[in-house]
């Protein structure tokens, strides 16, 4: 008999934004449409202060404003401390962790996927014959919620016989625990003393029974068509099945019928499994337990040049490495980071050998197991003519510079900074490590008049002996006097309203009559100046 296991994970965009960002947990958090500028997913405390989906982004910003100035004996407690944070919502991103929490389920049964739908939520798990190894289908979902919690995720489970009736039941679970018989509920549903259950097993004896009686909703229907039965007086899946299948076909189409099939098990229903990820490791086990530096050395060189001919030959290149000495009393591990993929184990052996000068082992090593932890595309290019072409910070020279001096230093050690999407510009970078490759993929291409070479933090600020046109003519500066001899802007720069203590600043790129240039800036509330980078 198949048995399907259903994750869902309720609101998904928010919970993978404050899964990665703790922070964020318990704030009014918005994610809005990049364009309409729509809410498209809030949190519970925004819903509480009125916000709901398809809401113009100022309401629901003006909502929670007001939330916030409520009085400290209003029936919302601690309104005040909830901070609002408003952002993009990226549903690509949404689908690839979704994805990669479907790989992470492969530690559970060898067929993990994801729903077929237009915005997924739920992961699919085919754990037929797999419980009795965990000790029983309860026993599983309760490994699997544990650790998925561990990730600062909270699911939803359902167990049935088929995709759909566990899909509806991990939707659905108050209604799909209410409709199991009361004997059956102690042993296959959640514990009656948490607040609210969190998941179900239902048993393939009481299958029908519980789908009977699911809301119209739990058949995984369009929501106009679902609105169109509930306004004939459809309530429950139940009510369907004392209608004719032929009126129902030419009404609602072939979908109707096919969610009722499937949902019975009468129509098969494939889950389309997310492959998963090949692992690179390359392990060395000594028939006697071996202390010599040299040798050690001599036996990463030739693990690293098994990893490289496999990443290689799938046209990858190792951008984390991990190496574990296995030795009494307890292991030892190293991790580094690259630049830039590479699949050349000379480089890999060179990057390690730095790190295994400083390494102190507590006994004699049985042991070595390598693994490659993060790896990517290899970028193939055409060799320059000249060699100022190769001066690029992508250059393999660079790579290796990088490379080196992380080894020595630390990861956050060498550090370069990466733009964020701020308008205060001394917030609108970041330090990252630069072998982190997430730092490359948000830059883009300035001109050099465009920002400062260098940025002063705090501005100085500035006495303006005259203006004119709105930019200084005349400012003291380093004890002298500067003439302006031209100027551009102003380039007016405001913070998000969201902020308590915005920002608005008018912004002038100014050239003196010896030739320096400086970026200046006005604040419009107190009309001060301040100098806050150098060109």
């Amino acid at each position: 008999m198949k048995r399907v296991l259903a994750i869902h994970l309720a609101n998904w965009p928010l919970q993978r934004l404050t899964a990665t960002r703790p922070e964020l947990f318990g704030q009014a958090v918005i994610l809005h449409h990049p364009t309409r500028r729509s809410v498209e997913a809030c949190s519970d405390e925004a819903r509480r202060a009125g916000v709901d989906e398809q809401m113009p982004v100022a309401e629901a910003a003006a909502l929670l404003q007001r939330q916030r100035r409520r009085p400290a004996n209003s029936s919302t407690p601690n309104s005040s401390t909830v901070t609002t944070h408003i952002e993009p919502h990226d549903p690509q991103e949404d689908l690839t962790a979704l994805k990669k929490l479907a790989q992470w389920c492969h530690r559970y049964c060898p067929n993990a996927g994801v729903e077929d739908a237009a915005a997924p939520t739920t992961l699919l798990l085919d754990i037929t014959g797999v419980a009795p190894l965990w000790g029983g289908e309860v026993r599983l979902v309760e490994q699997v919620e544990r650790g998925l919690q561990r990730l600062r995720l909270f699911p939803q489970i359902g167990v049935a016989d088929t995709v759909g009736l566990a899909w509806a039941a991990a939707h659905h679970l108050a209604a799909a625990r209410d409709a199991l018989p009361p004997l059956a509920e102690q042993a296959v549903a959640a514990p009656t003393t948490q607040p609210q259950p969190t998941w179900v097993v239902i048993d393939s004896r009481w299958g029908r029974e519980v789908l009977l009686s699911l809301p119209l909703a739990a058949l995984r229907l369009p929501l106009d068509t679902v609105a169109t039965l509930q306004r004939l007086g459809l309530e429950c899946i139940g009510d369907l099945w004392l209608l004719p299948r032929v009126e129902l076909q030419v009404r609602f189409g072939p979908q109707l019928l096919q969610r009722m099939d499937q949902a019975l098990g009468e129509a098969g229903e494939v889950i389309e499994t997310v492959p998963q990820p090949e692992e690179f490791v390359a392990e060395w086990l000594f028939d006697y337990p071996v202390q010599q530096r040299s040798s050690l050395e001599e036996v990463v060189k030739q693990l690293l040049g098994r990893l490289a001919l496999r990443l290689s030959a799938g046209g990858e290149g190792a951008l984390q490495l991990r190496c574990r000495f296995d030795c009494a009393p307890d292991p030892v591990e190293m991790e580094t980071g690259l630049y830039r993929p590479t699949a050349n184990a000379q480089h890999l052996f060179e990057i390690m050998e730095m790190q295994m000068e400083r390494l102190q082992l507590p006994g004699a090593v049985q042991g070595v197991v390598m693994k490659v932890t993060s790896r990517a595309r290899l970028e193939w290019r055409q060799q320059g003519l000249f060699e100022q072409a190769q001066r690029r910070d992508d250059s393999p020279q660079i790579a290796l510079l990088v490379d080196r001096l992380t080894s020595r230093l630390g990861r956050a050690g060498v550090a370069a900074p990466a733009l964020r999407n701020d308008a205060q510009p001394e917030l609108a970078y970041r330090l990252e490590p630069c072998v982190d490759r997430s730092r490359r993929a948000n830059t883009r291409s300035l001109t050099p008049l465009d920002r400062p070479l260098q940025l002063l933090r705090p501005p100085v600020r500035l006495q303006i002996a005259a203006a004119t046109d709105g930019a200084p003519a005349q400012f003291h500066y380093d004890g002298r006097v500067l003439q302006v001899a031209r100027h551009w802007g102003p380039e007016r720069i405001e913070t998000g309203w969201w902020r308590r203590r915005g920002v608005q600043r008018d912004y002038y790129r100014i050239e003196t009559i010896t030739g320096q240039r400086f970026w200046l800036f006005r604040q419009l509330r107190s009309g001060e100046w301040f100098l806050h980078g150098l060109f």
